[in-house]
């Protein structure tokens, strides 16, 4: 068993090992993704997309990722017994997909494209609400309707009746439909702001379809296609935009309603079987000429969203650009590192069933996988990433008696493929070094020109060069036209090599703005938890914590309970949401406040009439303090209560902490 210091590099290099052939070989984490347990998924998921692959805008490292994807879905695939099956329950595959949409460039794209409406659509104050029973329930509450005791069915049926209801719901309805119609003319009209992965999965699983499923109608294809990048992309999005930080803050219950309704009817468009069956629920069914005439304008837009290049002449260039680094490395925490080890050994059998597998060999010499630490000893270690087949060793590297029973590279290989790769890398970095060899039409003419060039570096590397190329020729059988095939391959690599350099010059400017927004908000947070702290230190001291005099003032205030009724409360803007309370029973309904001890509360809701509390809950003031650097600052009280938690901020202020004048 190696248990992992974060100061000790060497027992370090035992993962740097694993993590290298997972990183590379992304077949392993596929299958991996695919044994695991539903409630082991997601902690894989984490360490996956946001420690393995983490540098979510290096091209490498995202189309290593896609490459698991690819092996993923066609695995997916080839077990799949029926077309009605595909991609449809919350397997380990869709959660895949879902997962890897909020990486950053996902959260980019949204935040452009989306973002505007979204917070127009959040800012509405009137309902949209076209249930007809729920419309007739609320014009029960406002007044415009004499309420009456009915049963559902009976209910229903005067909700569907009524004049008022019948003309609000289709009012609602034209709205909804000019929204939706929005919503779809910036989705189309951003498709060329769509990460390129995305896309990519969207032309992976057309292709799979017209592979696996010849029979399947282009219907069929875009309707597996919007089920992804629809529902589980951009909908997620719009029902719940505090989560994909597109608003401060989670809106209220009306707002989210009608986000939802706008999702439902996207949702419906994008699922391209006929208009009666893509609209489930009945008060739903007003919508199906709208969702018919934009089928075939969504059908357009998801075929164009796959019209992407892949990604493997690239990749296969940008895996020989890596041997020419100095380093790979990733950022992961010791626990992510303990749970994928912990994985990898209970699933091996599945991973790598032969003896001789890398992957054997390296769990082999890493022993039993090591317990979880405590959330407070986890820590995030640096990996240098290499691996013990591929590499050489650096002159002098791990050649003590105890460095030799740890993970070693492996002697240069000698072979003819490993001599022509060591001689093209050392070209390679030579016609970077000095671009002008490139344009000889020889390769002992370019080592001529490299050898009178005035940097002593370029001389040095161009006698280097010219040194294992004639030594290549002499002992290991390399074609002895003086290195030109070679010579000629390199510089055919050369634009491709540009285009990547220039692509990583991008992505430093992407990642520049990245760590500037990130470092701002970094100082902002630091700024709020310094305030914060002599806040709280404040009223500690203000409630009298550390003397008799204040304490006693303290009891004094807090002798009795504090009662608020549910309607001062949503007047106040506190209580923010209690859908499940009836409305006839509202005005019967209040909370009692006690504060024995400064900083604890106890809130508990009763009805009148009754002497026992229907719910009630325990908190801390510093609970409350932290929720306020949360997206969702609320605090619940069971299912059906939901308070403002800085409104609660202020009632406690205002009722506790602050020195009472009338008691």
């Amino acid at each position: 068993m190696i248990r992992v210091d974060e100061n000790d590099c060497f027992s370090l290099q035992y993962y740097s090992n694993l993590f290298f052939l997972l990183q590379t070989a992304p077949e392993y984490l596929a299958k991996l993704t695919r044994s695991v347990s539903m409630n082991q998924i997601d902690g894989l998921l984490e360490a996956v997309m946001f420690s393995v692959y983490g540098n979510q805008y290096e091209h490498r490292e995202e189309h290593l990722l896609l490459s698991m994807f690819e092996a993923a879905l066609k695995y997916e695939f080839q077990e799949a017994t029926e077309f009605t099956s595909l991609l449809r329950a919350n397997t380990a595959i869709t959660r895949m997909m879902t997962t890897y949409t909020r990486r950053g460039p996902g959260e980019v794209y949204l935040r452009d494209a989306l973002r505007e409406i979204i917070v127009e659509l959040v800012g509405r104050t009137d309902s949209l609400e076209i249930n007809p029973i729920k419309v007739y329930e609320e014009m029960v509450e406002s007044g415009e309707v004499h309420a009456e005791h009915k049963s559902f069915s009976e209910k229903m049926a005067a909700a569907e009746q009524h004049e008022g209801v019948r003309s609000r719901v289709a009012e609602r309805i034209r709205n909804l439909e000019k929204l939706a119609r929005s919503f779809l003319d910036a989705i189309i009209q951003s498709i060329d702001q769509v990460p390129y992965g995305i896309r990519w999965l969207c032309k992976a699983i057309r292709q799979l379809v017209q592979q696996h499923f010849p029979e399947a109608t282009e219907e069929n294809v875009t309707s597996l296609i919007g089920g992804f990048y629809v529902l589980r992309f951009l909908n997620p999005s719009i029902v719940t935009p505090h989560a994909y930080r597109l608003i401060p803050h989670q809106p209220r219950y009306g707002a989210r309603r009608n986000m939802t309704l706008v999702a439902k009817i996207l949702q419906s468009v994008a699922n391209q079987s006929h208009a009666s069956a893509a609209v489930k629920e009945s008060y739903m069914q007003p919508f199906k000429p709208f969702i018919q005439a934009e089928q075939s304008r969504m059908r357009t837009f998801l075929n164009e969203l796959c019209e992407v290049p892949d990604f493997h002449d690239a990749m296969e260039l940008e895996q020989y650009l890596t041997l020419c680094q100095p380093e790979v490395s990733i950022d992961i925490t010791l626990n992510e590192i303990y749970l994928i080890h912990d994985l990898l050994v209970t699933y091996k059998h599945v991973l790598a069933p032969e003896l001789s597998d890398h992957l054997n060999e390296i769990l082999h010499d890493l022993g039993p996988p090591e317990a979880r630490l405590k959330r407070k000893d986890d820590v995030q270690v640096t990996l240098q990433l290499f691996s013990r087949w591929d590499a050489a060793p650096e002159p002098g590297e791990l050649t003590s008696p105890a460095a030799a029973t740890g993970p070693q590279k492996p002697p240069r290989d000698t072979s003819l493929e490993g001599v022509k790769q060591n001689c093209k890398q050392l070209l390679m970095k030579l016609l970077r070094l000095y671009p002008p060899c490139a344009e000889e039409p020889t390769l002992m003419k370019a080592l001529q020109v490299a050898q009178q060039s005035p940097s002593q570096e370029v001389k040095l590397h161009a006698e280097v060069t010219l040194s294992q190329v004639l030594t290549a020729q002499e002992q290991c059988g390399l074609p002895d036209d003086d290195g030109h095939a070679l010579y000629q391959e390199c510089r055919g690599l050369l634009p491709k090599q540009q285009s990547v350099q220039d692509r990583q010059e991008q992505e430093l400017q992407s990642l520049t703005m990245v760590y500037e927004t990130i470092k701002d908000h970094g100082n902002y947070l630091s700024e709020q938890f310094d305030a914060y702290r002599e806040y709280l230190e404040a009223v500690r001291k203000k409630v009298g914590t550390g003397t008799k005099q204040g304490m006693a003032a303290y009891r004094r205030r807090s002798q009795s309970p504090i009662k608020v009724t549910l309607t001062q409360l949503e007047k106040d803007g506190v209580l923010i949401e209690s859908k499940g309370i009836p409305a006839a029973r509202r005005d019967n309904i209040y909370f009692m406040i006690l504060s024995d001890t400064p900083g604890t509360y106890q809130v508990s809701m009763h009805y009148k009439g009754r002497s026992k509390e229907v719910l009630a809950k325990t908190f801390h003031l510093e609970e409350v303090l932290e929720m306020q650097h949360l997206r969702d600052p609320v605090l619940q009280l069971e299912d059906f209560v939901v308070l403002d938690a800085r409104r609660v901020l202020t009632l406690l202020n205002r009722t506790f902490i602050k020195p009472s004048t009338g008691r």
